[in-house]
């Protein structure tokens, strides 16, 4: 049934092209950075740049594709996964437009955004993890909604995005946002 309904979700939002993103880079920004959206989005106070192999401590889990971290220094920072997207978690304006567009609406999309929260959750909550940027130089970049955008690594090395792909709880956003590890992630939607 899992694989089911996962297939059905990749079906619906994996291919569209015309999906509206969730996330939104700040300029300067690369084209592959997402671009604004006009969802009820909550805005992060602006993470500060986080350096590429910086370990830390996951406080929060807000989605399967969003956390809140604590750096070294103490300070705290939200955190957007690179390269996947998960379904809604709560209703919003994202998955009430996505209905109207023939994709899966709020209905459908909140079990699956749950079940996406619950296992980044099992994953990365009250533990330590790496994180990398695009690159894997340099430092994160933000997006609109202050968020650093970083891939995260476990501490026993597994890619955090990558799981979230192939358990079907959140899939590729490559083919909307490209991004270095869209070729990996992409076998696997």
């Amino acid at each position: 049934m899992r694989s089911l309904i996962a297939t059905v979700f990749v079906l619906a939002l994996g291919g569209c092209s015309a999906c509206a993103p969730r996330e939104a880079a700040v300029a300067p920004a690369p084209a592959s950075a997402p671009a604004a959206s006009a969802s009820s989005a909550k805005k992060h106070p602006p993470a500060p740049p986080i350096a590429s192999g910086t370990r830390v401590q996951v406080d929060w889990v807000s989605d399967g594709d969003t956390v809140l971290v604590r750096l070294p220094d103490g300070a705290k920072a939200a955190i957007r996964v690179l390269g996947i997207d998960c379904p809604e978690s709560k209703r919003n304006a994202k998955c009430a437009r996505d209905g109207r567009e023939g994709r899966l609406d709020c209905d459908a999309q909140v079990p699956l955004g749950k079940a996406a929260t619950k296992y980044a959750i099992s994953l990365v909550k009250g533990r330590s993890v790496t994180v990398e940027t695009r690159d894997g130089t340099g430092a994160t970049e933000n997006d609109a909604y202050g968020r650093a955008l970083a891939y995260l690594r476990l501490e026993d090395g597994r890619d955090f995005g990558l799981l979230m792909v192939r358990e079907a709880k959140c899939s590729d956003f490559g083919w909307r946002y490209p991004h270095p590890r869209m070729d990996e992630y992409g076998g696997r939607r």
